[in-house]
């Protein structure tokens, strides 16, 4: 018994740091910050690692989704900022618009899919 409320009492601190640290990740974006990158990164790690644990796999999927968002998001950030020597903020153009909310559509069907299918998530059964 002493076991699992040490667990419960390890994912309650992961969520509190995820959440400061989502805090933290918010004010560097809004200053436009590089450092929000890394910062995002260990946050939504944190945030997976503790929906793995609560067996929310649907939101532990998402997290993983959110990952390589940010890895991709600090690698444009950064070319842009080697290619122009400063950050260029611009608008998305309505093709990428329409092709990313088809990603989203599809990544999210079948990420619904996986986890009715190979999980035990109560959510979803």
């Amino acid at each position: 018994m002493h076991h699992l409320f040490a667990h419960a009492d390890m994912t309650h601190i992961l969520s509190i740091v995820g959440t400061i640290l989502g805090f933290i990740n918010l004010v560097l974006v809004v200053k436009r910050s590089i450092w929000s990158w890394p910062i995002g990164i260990v946050m939504v790690i944190i945030f997976a690692f503790v929906a793995y644990n609560s067996q929310l796999y649907a939101y532990m999927t998402a997290q993983v989704a959110f990952i390589f968002i940010q890895i991709y998001g600090w690698m444009t950030w950064h070319k842009s900022i080697q290619k122009n020597h400063q950050l260029v903020v611009q608008k998305a153009k309505k093709n990428h618009i329409w092709i990313t909310i088809g990603c989203i559509i599809a990544a999210s069907l079948a990420f619904s899919w996986m986890v009715k299918k190979w999980t035990n998530d109560p959510y979803t059964n």
